[in-house]
């Protein structure tokens, strides 16, 4: 018997990982006429589930490589028509519509086609998924009389709102409704984004703008000072990052209180520290981890720029140097650094890169000994060996690195005629502490 709710649905997925059980369960269990489209109807004919095509609803046939299918009167006015609204029945009647009461759709894999290094931007454009979006759109809004179904894992939920086992830890039905609501608009927003993003990316040479979801855990106890009210918001939700209550038995009574921002933010500083240090312990394996991915980003058309000097005076570190080495208030006179910064967006044209590898050798003999240097699209590697042999003639790498910084991006943001950083704040640099470090070091550069 069909649930009274459902009785047409219209199923188009592009994965279809469980698809054929759930049409099956539809169909046989509580009569469901199912519409669909393209390989997803071929699917389920092929698998002994009838079907109703979507050029038979429409009368018109699927055009221009599949896209356009759905984008029909016929199919939207199905799905937004309001069944309590006499004239929006009259209307459908008239034009010989009938109801839509489920629309199954997920959406093209835009973010996992782009991640494709081989992927060209006319690949990428084709992934862009038009009618899924404004169908699952389209039933959210009418979700008081359309059920949208957005996703795989929701496919066992579903069947169990229609099998009645909303005793058997399934939501109840209006609540069932209240969630696929919310997460179907959730869907489709994270899908637009990661389009802009994508092609933000592609067409502007200039800064990008990022949208970040968070999930809200609540009310902490109190702010930084116990009269400000503060929250704990959590990006990608998952799980609780960890207990957010403590117990508290004072005067024999049970209370569970909410830590404070105060002890999240001394526990993240305690994390961090703990992060960086352990991150040094494996510096060695890390480094050669990040030069086999250079290698296999560089390809062979970049050319390094290699200086006729040479490291010397090497001394070896104890263990604690050797675990603080890679902090950036530590500098040692003498020393030669392997130094990497990144660019803030947009990647460098030839001309900008040319640029910066000029701002690299500007200080050469004169605040450092410049070993070697490439300028990546996105990237700059440096060996280099501030000059000075004692503390306090000897520059910080903090103020070579701005005025590396700092030149290249103006003559970058002339070029471009726009304002604005170029690169990012992080630094990331090491001492070498050897001659076969010095070598292979310069060897990867």
């Amino acid at each position: 018997m069909s649930h009274p709710k459902i009785k047409r649905a219209l199923i188009s997925v592009y994965d279809k990982t469980g698809i054929v059980e759930f049409a099956r369960a539809l169909h046989s269990e509580f009569g469901i006429e199912i519409i669909s489209t393209g390989g997803t109807a071929k699917l389920l004919k092929e698998n002994n589930i009838p079907v109703t095509m979507v050029d038979e609803v429409t009368g018109f046939p699927e055009m221009m490589n599949g896209r356009v299918k759905t984008l029909h009167p016929k199919i939207h006015a199905g799905i937004l028509a309001d069944r309590d609204n006499p004239d929006h029945m009259r209307q459908l009647k008239e034009q010989g519509i009938k109801p839509i009461d489920m629309v199954v759709v997920n959406l093209y894999p835009f973010e996992k086609t782009v991640a494709d290094p081989n992927c060209t931007f006319e690949q990428a454009i084709e992934m862009i998924d038009i009618g899924g979006p404004c169908m699952l759109r389209a039933a959210a809004k009418n979700h008081k009389h359309v059920l949208p179904v957005y996703d795989e894992k929701c496919y066992t939920s579903v069947l169990g709102w229609l099998r009645g086992e909303d005793g058997k830890g399934f939501l109840g039905w209006e609540q069932n409704q209240n969630e696929l609501v919310v997460e179907t608009f959730d869907a489709t927003c994270s899908y637009d984004e990661e389009i802009r993003d994508w092609l933000e990316g592609q067409m502007r040479t200039w800064g990008q703008c990022r949208r970040l979801h968070y999930f809200d855990w609540g009310r902490l106890r109190y702010g930084e000072n116990p009269h400000q009210l503060s929250n704990l918001l959590q990006l990608d939700y998952d799980a609780s990052p960890f207990n957010l209550t403590t117990s508290d038995q004072s005067g024999g009574i049970d209370q569970q209180t909410f830590m404070s921002f105060n002890n999240f933010a001394d526990a993240d500083a305690a994390a961090r520290l703990c992060n960086d240090l352990t991150c040094e312990l494996s510096a060695s394996t890390k480094c050669q981890g990040e030069a086999e991915k250079a290698n296999s980003e560089c390809g062979t058309g970049l050319q390094p720029v290699h200086a006729t000097k040479a490291a010397t005076g090497f001394e070896s570190l104890d263990d604690e140097r050797h675990t603080r080495r890679n902090l950036p208030h530590i500098q040692t006179p003498g020393k030669t650094y392997f130094v990497t910064f990144r660019v803030r967006s947009a990647k460098l044209a030839n001309e900008e890169r040319d640029i910066t590898l000029n701002a690299c050798k500007h200080w050469d003999g004169e605040k450092l000994d410049l070993h070697a240097a490439v300028v990546m699209p996105d990237h700059v590697h440096l060996l280099m060996t501030p000059q000075g042999a004692e503390t306090d003639k000897c520059p910080s790498l903090g103020e070579i690195m701005h005025s590396i910084k700092r030149h290249s991006a103006r003559e970058i943001n002339k070029l471009r005629g726009k304002t604005g950083p170029v690169w990012q704040d992080e630094v990331f640099d090491r001492i070498i502490r050897d001659d076969n470090e010095y070598q292979n070091t310069w060897n990867y550069i």
